[in-house]
């Protein structure tokens, strides 16, 4: 059962981790390389275009994380679960109820990997992450109007990685242990 979500762990913190230091990358090499600043001038959005690519692969890898992580909460036997493995994906893509319900799924799959009831409290680590995720995407759409927007969403988006990351190592750590207290319960 953790196997599988110990191996998409690694893939979406390495993912996640190269997809925040893109945008600040970037940003240093123009602010000091002059051939970078012409192969830009060249070469308009090709860069773009690549950390776009990469944005989407690791979103992809992101949901395939979350959907291993909701799986296994059902394989464990964990009762009393609001969201399906699959709910806690779609509802990013809701208008509106995504600015709730990802939240509120996510805090649940925390909870639950970590036999925390009920599943609707609160968890600093979730919080955090979803506060910096809507605050990243808010600002990704303000790009566009000012330098400073730009280097704010870089600065947002390493800590967006830092919570993110904190948040899937503290599910997978808590979803080894919960696959240790159901062989404990089967060897008894």
């Amino acid at each position: 059962m953790i196997g599988k979500l110990r191996l998409w762990t690694v893939v979406v913190t390495a993912m996640v981790a190269i997809d925040a230091l893109i945008q600040p990358l970037i940003i240093l090499l123009i602010a000091t390389s002059s051939a970078f600043r012409l192969y830009i001038e060249t070469h308009p959005g090709s860069v773009d275009k690549t950390a776009i690519v990469f944005k989407i692969a690791t979103t992809v890898m992101f949901v395939r994380w979350i959907y291993v992580a909701g799986d296994n909460l059902l394989t464990a036997d964990v009762d009393g679960l609001a969201f399906t493995p699959a709910s806690r994906i779609w509802w990013f893509f809701i208008p509106v109820a995504s600015l709730v319900m990802p939240f509120r799924a996510m805090r649940e799959l925390s909870n639950a990997s970590r036999s925390n009831r009920p599943y609707h409290t609160n968890n600093m680590v979730i919080s955090s992450w979803w506060l910096l995720w809507l605050s990243n995407n808010l600002l990704y759409f303000l790009e566009g109007f000012s330098r400073l927007a730009i280097i704010l969403n870089a600065g947002l988006g390493l800590m967006l990685a830092v919570a993110a990351i904190a948040m899937v190592h503290g599910i997978a750590k808590a979803q080894g242990q919960l696959d240790q207290s159901k062989l404990g319960q089967v060897f008894v």
